[in-house]
């Protein structure tokens, strides 16, 4: 019996590597956009239930927002942004710039 050399499975492994590297980092950045949200409501020493009267929603939709447990509709990231003074992109980690788009 013959054995394969190393080399071919290297770019197997790289494949996989690549993927699972890639899945993480997602991860972490959808889990950075929802930390981010929290941090900046707790910067302004709102509670949950101040932030969903704003958004015209229950505490525990908000709650739900904050820790990733649904995915927060467009219309309410622009409020999000809006109220903070700063960009969706920042707001979904896209971007470390806190400050707002130019209006137009």
């Amino acid at each position: 019996m013959s054995e394969l050399p190393l080399t071919d499975f290297s770019d197997f492994f790289a494949k996989i590597n690549s993927e699972i590297l890639a899945n993480i980092l997602f991860v972490l950045g959808v889990y950075n956009m929802y930390q981010r949200i929290r941090n900046l409501r707790e910067d302004k020493d709102l509670t949950q239930t101040q932030m969903a009267e704003y958004l015209n929603c229950s505490q525990r939709i908000y709650s739900n927002y904050e820790r990733g447990d649904v995915d927060i509709p467009t219309a309410i990231l622009i409020k999000l942004a809006d109220f903070h003074h700063t960009s969706t992109d920042y707001l979904l980690n896209r971007t470390n710039k806190k400050e707002p788009y130019p209006s137009t």
